[in-house]
């Protein structure tokens, strides 16, 4: 299944996958390009305080009104889960069992809605999925080149080679990396000034921001 647009994943959670994805998602929308937006399974999903209840996938929705797209809440984010955990964990909590072809069927409708889809997948490339697969599985999938988004710090530049050696072992194209600084820069941290220049020496995928 293939389509112009990107699969960004992380080099673990909490990185900036949703900023990054938003922001392209509202650049590409002000210059006039029909972009979509998939966020397929969020967990750590917020109860709804209100009467009614219910979970508020808050990533879901940021991607949604970056793109200023008027897509239904349950295709762009078909599963959505309280426990902020492994989806796979977090589905069995629920007593849900996530369907990849459910997944596959949400996406293939929103290509076919939109030019360009941006695809955001939950914690980082091999993160399960469900109890038998993982996000790289979803991302085999779609067949979309991949987006590595990595939190600036100690250790981002183990963890982020690994995400590329990982990505390319499944065959599919890391169309490049950014460099995300989710918090600002530890003064006690000094692996910060470094981490662009040794990812670029020992990654072939570009650094692009």
């Amino acid at each position: 299944m293939k389509k112009s647009g990107l699969f960004i994943t992380g080099t673990n959670t909490e990185v900036g996958k949703t900023f990054v994805t938003a922001s392209l998602a509202k650049s590409l929308a002000a210059a006039g390009t029909d972009v979509g937006v998939m966020k397929p399974v969020e967990s750590g999903c917020k109860v709804q305080a209100t009467a009614e209840g219910g979970l508020v996938p808050t990533d879901a929705l940021t991607l949604i009104q970056a793109a200023g797209v008027n897509d239904p809440l349950s295709t762009v984010n078909p599963y959505c889960f309280e426990e902020p955990v492994s989806p796979n964990i977090a589905a069995r909590i629920s007593g849900v069992t996530i369907d990849m072809n459910a997944i596959l069927e949400k996406y293939k409708t929103l290509t076919e809605a939109h030019k360009i889809m941006l695809v955001e997948g939950a914690g980082g490339f091999l993160t399960p999925l469900s109890d038998e697969l993982t996000m790289a599985d979803l991302a085999e999938r779609v067949a979309l080149p991949v987006l590595i988004v990595a939190g600036s710090c100690l250790g981002c530049i183990n963890s982020t080679l690994l995400t590329v050696e990982a990505v390319s072992a499944r065959g599919l194209r890391v169309a490049g990396i950014i460099l995300n600084n989710p918090q600002p820069p530890n003064s006690a941290d000094k692996s910060y000034k470094y981490n662009l220049e040794e990812i670029t020496r020992f990654s072939n995928a570009p650094v692009l921001g």
